[in-house]
């Protein structure tokens, strides 16, 4: 029985058919995250509308400072769907329901972030 040294599926035409399913792989890939990171920086210079509530924590965030809650209220809200928004700030995550309710959560060292 005689082996066949050059055909597709011996040892070398798969490992060749390997490295060229992988290069393509690798090609499309590089190619899909560049317009996904293309797409990303167009939505980061894009400038918030006044009206958005990431606006208005981004220019003044004194009316998330007023009322302080436990961070299980927060979970609460997020597992009720009551959340608007939530931010990350240094040291708290102000939160916004959809109810107009406005707190923040201490996050002190960033540990629950």
């Amino acid at each position: 029985m005689k082996l066949r040294k050059n055909g597709l599926w011996a040892r070398r035409g798969r490992r060749r058919l390997l490295i060229a399913f992988a290069a393509l792989v690798a090609a499309l890939i590089g190619i899909g995250s560049g317009t996904l990171r293309h797409g990303m920086a167009d939505q980061r210079d894009k400038p918030w509308p006044a009206t958005s509530i990431v606006y208005q924590m981004r220019q003044d965030s004194s009316p998330w400072a007023h009322a302080e809650k436990d961070a299980s209220r927060m979970l609460a809200d997020i597992g009720e769907k009551r959340v608007c928004a939530i931010g990350v700030a240094l040291d708290a995550i102000p939160v916004s329901t959809k109810i107009g309710t406005r707190y923040f959560v201490t996050d002190r060292f960033a540990v629950f972030s």
